[in-house]
């Protein structure tokens, strides 16, 4: 489990460099990086200092933007959707991820969500995604990842998948991005994405578990 804690963390912080999200971690609390990520290194150390815990809370990444009123217009989880605990809201409620992104949606603004899944069978669906494909929630996507044979090849679908419903302004970044990577180099890349990053990003949440 640690090789997938380490893969979803540098995909995630791949991710965050891409689309200038904002990145939280959580196991039962959410918890932000203890230092500033600017360069390649420093995702490594990120990646190589992330462990996992016995006990997970997805929903832990969305309490402070419920309880804040925070508009967010896309959360992307990275998850292995087998959430083994609940977290409390500020009013003492306590409460799991499906139910709280619905009161999200109903009171604060209806969020779309992405689901990027490591899963033992990559044919199934997991347990977080059936509940909201069950109760049929619009908006809602998943795109998985066997938990068992890690294929970052697919990065490529990844990101065509969170680009569906985009502007062409998305498919140009993309393109611009791919020929920086040919001029420059990656490390050169990603390095100037972080420093580019602003306050106005969409959420991404990062699942530390062990199940």
């Amino acid at each position: 489990m640690e090789v997938v804690i380490r893969t979803a963390t540098i995909l995630s912080l791949i991710l965050t460099a891409v689309y200038s999200a904002k990145l939280n971690l959580f196991n039962t609390d959410m918890f932000l990086p203890t230092f500033t990520l600017k360069t390649i290194e420093d995702v490594l150390t990120l990646a190589l200092t992330t462990k996992a815990t016995d006990r997970t809370a997805n929903v832990a990444g969305l309490v402070s933007y419920y309880d804040g009123k925070e508009v967010i217009k896309t959360f992307i989880i990275l998850t292995d959707e087998l959430e083994n605990t609940e977290t409390q809201l500020a009013d003492g409620t306590s409460i799991q991820f499906f139910d709280l992104f619905m009161k999200y949606r109903a009171e604060v603004y209806t969020a779309k969500l992405v689901f990027i899944s490591f899963i033992s069978n990559q044919h199934g669906q997991g347990q977080m995604s059936t509940e909201f494909q069950d109760a049929y929630v619009p908006d809602v996507i998943q795109f998985k990842f066997s938990r068992d044979r890690l294929d970052l090849t697919k990065l490529d679908n990844l990101l065509g998948l969170l680009s569906t419903g985009s502007s062409g302004t998305f498919y140009d970044q993309l393109e611009k991005l791919q020929n920086e990577f040919q001029e420059k180099g990656v490390e050169s890349v990603i390095t100037n994405l972080f420093n580019k990053q602003t306050e106005n990003s969409i959420p991404m949440e990062t699942e530390i578990t062990t199940k």
